[in-house]
């Protein structure tokens, strides 16, 4: 869920003159001028896989960093390639930056022709740096100035500090790669997965964008580019590398979002906007029915992934006059520590945060968060 803020922070530059969608990346990361693109040839007799490098047949732009379209990929974990394997290459650690980190990846081959396919990816970290270049502040200072701090998201960073370290939830079965290991200062500003957050204040950004980009007096952004942000931006013939989104599971991608085109397979209004982390923390707003609902657990992904599209549907069935169904889900989430839902805000219900669902159907609905005392708990939100 750090995603999403690097690509408020795009938006912003854009909006004041200093980024350029259409632009080459190479004009603000000229590291990445030189990168060709990989393809497989499988020799028919062996299976032998080979790469062959084909010039690019158009540069990556901003846009493409900003919808996953830019032919970067991740090291193994979603896909295991040929191509991506190359990715373990890149320097990617917590006391590296992210100029290192971009200039291990101009080395490194595309897996895609840009914006023929849509593939999550290092994009977002890549378009940290273009941040940090077209700004000329570090990530973490941008974010603070002109997000975190206009917002009041007082507990939202890349680490967190010792004074406030009781309040972190415990890691997930197997504990936290180094890269990850928020106790300690950064080096690297991650735009794709670095951020640590409460619930309180990933609710502040959330209103932020379901008030059209303002909040509390506050404009982060105009109306007219959260709607182009929470709109299509995908082309027609592209081509789905990962099944995440995709006409068949009735998503699409917008600038930092995925967007519900199919609520029967994708549940939610469609123009919902959602995403999530590899542990577990998720988000949606649907735009229609005014909601917010926030996610975040810390669990093993197939748990994190098992507990999505179940809670997003008991959502909107409480939604329709069901009051049972509603006390259930709130029973559920507040009284029951073996089940892995009393885990959605990332730690047991019996902390500070609950989920309070409506139990009367109001006139304009919503379900919030909300605090019934002490402080919030840091999250990290990759």
């Amino acid at each position: 869920m750090t995603k999403p803020v690097t690509s408020v922070a795009a938006m912003m530059l854009v909006e004041e003159g200093k980024l350029d969608l259409d632009a080459p990346v190479p004009q603000y990361l000229p590291e990445l001028g030189e990168m060709q693109v990989a393809e497989e040839q499988i020799d028919p007799a062996t299976g032998k896989v080979t790469l062959q490098l084909v010039p690019q047949n158009r540069l990556m732009t901003v846009l493409d960093l900003l919808r996953h379209t830019s032919g970067l990929v991740y090291p193994p974990q979603f896909r295991d390639t040929e191509i991506h394997k190359l990715y373990r290459k890149a320097v990617f650690a917590r006391d590296k930056t992210l100029a290192d980190f971009v200039a291990s990846l101009g080395a490194l081959p595309l897996a895609h022709q840009p914006g023929e396919v849509w593939e999550y990816s290092w994009s977002a970290d890549v378009l940290a740096r273009v941040v940090e270049v077209a700004s000329r502040q570090s990530f973490d200072q941008f974010l603070q100035g002109r997000i975190f701090g206009p917002l009041q998201m007082i507990d939202t960073g890349f680490h967190v500090p010792e004074t406030k370290r009781t309040r972190l939830v415990a890691p997930p079965p197997g504990g936290r790669l180094a890269v990850w290991d928020v106790t300690k200062a950064p080096a690297l500003f991650s735009g794709g997965g670095g951020l640590v957050s409460t619930v309180r204040d990933y609710l502040q950004f959330c209103r932020m964008l379901l008030k059209n980009g303002e909040l509390n007096g506050v404009r982060i952004l105009s109306p007219q580019t959260v709607k182009r942000m929470t709109s299509n931006a995908l082309p027609a013939d592209i081509r789905f590398a990962n099944e995440m989104i995709g006409p068949a599971l009735g998503a699409t991608w917008g600038l930092g979002f995925a967007i519900t085109t199919d609520p029967a397979r994708f549940p939610g209004s469609i123009g919902s906007v959602s995403w999530s982390g590899v542990w577990g923390t998720f988000f949606w707003i649907d735009f229609t029915e005014n909601i917010i609902r926030l996610q975040l657990t810390q669990v093993s992904p197939p748990i994190a992934l098992s507990n999505r599209n179940p809670l997003r549907v008991l959502t909107y069935e409480a939604l329709n006059n069901q009051p049972l169904l509603r006390c259930k889900i709130l029973l559920n989430f507040r009284t029951t520590p073996g089940c892995p839902f009393t885990t959605l805000l990332g730690h047991s219900a019996s902390h500070s945060e609950r989920l309070f669902l409506p139990l009367k159907r109001p006139s304009r609905r919503s379900i919030r968060t909300a605090q019934s005392g002490g402080n919030p708990r840091f999250v990290p939100a990759p």
